[in-house]
């Protein structure tokens, strides 16, 4: 037992025995006296589990049987009861261990804030709190409350045993980790933006920056109010719309980057149009294939119900129905290989855009990866590669793990910083052929970060220094300067 719990129901006994009425603030009071901190939801359950009862006859009657039986059934009753101890023991650590399993698949199924909660869950819940519960239901919400409390979060899925709980304990770190990430990096790279960007007309690659800047923070937004305590409570309806527009702008926020990529990637090759009409069409397949077998899995997930107490009580926002369908669960397996198909896909072609460009051009491998932006194309493409397989084995691993965090908030965070640099990158490449396809798709002809052809000549013109007759006057320069008198200059800086 967790020492908050042990916290908690010492402090209910100590109560007990001095007489004094159960109540959620007093439980609080004696564990801050005793400097142990507990989330003020196990006060809350632990003085409705016991309201009105007697504590001091719940533990005398502890272990205890039913009433005596009458006299002349006394040998008959005693000859029964030892025929049936055994198997009534054996029933009894049977119960254990179903209770045990039951546990373990509780911990499997996607239940708890900010995921999918299940019915039985939700039931018991509801009877814990309204003092309808039978000890094994309280039990069993006192489990489930230290998992969520431990976790700081839902509970993951992947998990086997609830000895797993302190590895998945960051998860709601990580996500915070990458979240900041992203916020100082717009923070750093904000005059940049203002300087190249914005003075660009409204074309193709302003808006696809723009895109991959700003979207991300609507998901940052989205997911933080309805994954993590915001101690507020929304309507049912308003937490639905929120989870589907956070599922539509992450979907916009992936392919933005993707058409980045692929974009750039014909320009290096330095197709004919035609072929990237070939390009976009294909991509548009496999992503309406990933997009539309979800439709129901995201129909399911996103199902909002009233808030329920427990959440309330730890400080989400929404509780959810969640409870998937075969055909949710049969699409999800279908858009996983799919989605795995699509990043395989642009893997394939950035790998023989940039053997092409290497064997047409002179210096070594890694140069023509750096001049070309290798870099940011093949970490995108590994990214995609990447989530793509903790998708395609969703399933298994459980609809969120460890992975996925990961992998989420890099694509989220990550994928579009990437999607930036890369941009800013092709507009200032010196290649010609490269920088007509991107003058004629992206950004453009101009750069406005470059100054006029005359301004650059007069930075760099050797400066001649003024002579002095003597103090505050000037030397006459329309006079001829002695032969072999060398005029001074400062280059500047």
């Amino acid at each position: 037992m967790a020492s908050t719990d042990l916290a908690a129901t010492y402090a209910a006994l100590i109560l007990a025995d001095d007489g004094i009425e159960i109540t959620a603030d007093k439980i609080n009071a004696l564990t801050s006296a005793a400097n142990v901190d507990i989330e003020p939801i196990w006060a809350s359950l632990l003085a409705k589990a016991l309201e009105g009862k007697n504590v001091k006859d719940l533990l005398s009657n502890v272990g205890a049987g039913g009433g005596a039986p009458a006299a002349g059934g006394v040998p008959a009753a005693a000859a029964g009861g030892a025929a049936e101890d055994a198997p009534k023991a054996e029933e009894k650590v049977e119960e254990k261990e179903e209770s045990d399993d039951d546990m373990v698949r509780l911990l499997r199924l996607p239940t708890g804030t900010g995921e999918l909660a299940g019915e039985a869950t939700r039931d018991a819940s509801r009877r814990t709190l309204s003092m309808d519960a039978t000890p094994e239901e309280i039990a069993e919400m006192t489990s489930l409350v230290s998992v969520w409390t431990k976790q700081d979060v839902s509970p993951l899925l992947f998990l086997s045993t609830p000895d797993d709980l302190p590895i998945v304990h960051i998860q709601k770190y990580i996500s915070l980790a990458f979240y900041s990430f992203y916020g100082y990096y717009y923070l750093t790279t904000l005059a940049e933006e203002v300087a190249i960007i914005w003075p660009q007309k409204l074309r193709t690659g302003k808006i696809l920056f723009l895109f991959n800047r700003y979207i991300p923070m609507t998901v940052i937004i989205l997911s933080t109010l309805l994954e993590f305590r915001v101690y507020t409570v929304l309507d049912p309806k308003v937490c639905q719309g929120l989870d589907r527009t956070n599922a539509v702008t992450w979907r916009a926020n992936a392919i933005a980057s993707e058409i980045v990529l692929l974009l750039c990637l014909h320009a290096l090759l330095g197709s004919k149009g035609r072929f990237l009409v070939l390009i976009m069409v294909i991509y548009t397949g496999l992503t309406l294939g990933v997009i539309i077998p979800q439709l129901k899995f995201y129909g399911d997930s996103s199902s909002a119900v009233e808030t329920e107490q427990i959440d309330i009580e730890l400080g989400y926002a929404c509780s959810w129905e969640g409870d998937l369908s075969d055909a949710a669960r049969k699409g999800s397996i279908i858009a996983g290989y799919v989605a795995l198909a699509k990043p395989a896909c642009i893997a394939l072609l950035a790998i023989g855009v940039f053997y092409a460009r290497y064997r047409r051009q002179t210096g070594s491998l890694i140069k023509v990866l750096r001049r070309d932006s290798g870099v940011y194309v093949f970490a995108m493409t590994i990214i995609r590669l990447a989530n793509a397989i903790v998708i395609t084995f969703s399933m298994k691993l459980g609809y969120y793990n460890l992975f996925d965090v990961v992998m989420n908030a890099i694509l989220i965070c990550i994928g579009p910083i990437l999607a930036c640099r890369l941009l800013l990158n092709m507009q200032e490449t010196v290649d010609e052929g490269v920088r007509t396809i991107i003058t004629t798709l992206l950004f453009d002809p101009s750069n406005p970060t470059n100054e006029s052809e005359d301004n650059i000549d007069s930075s760099n013109r050797p400066v001649e220094m003024k002579r002095y007759k003597g103090l505050g006057r000037k030397k006459d320069t329309e006079k001829a300067e002695p032969e072999g008198a060398v005029i001074e200059v400062v280059e500047r800086a």
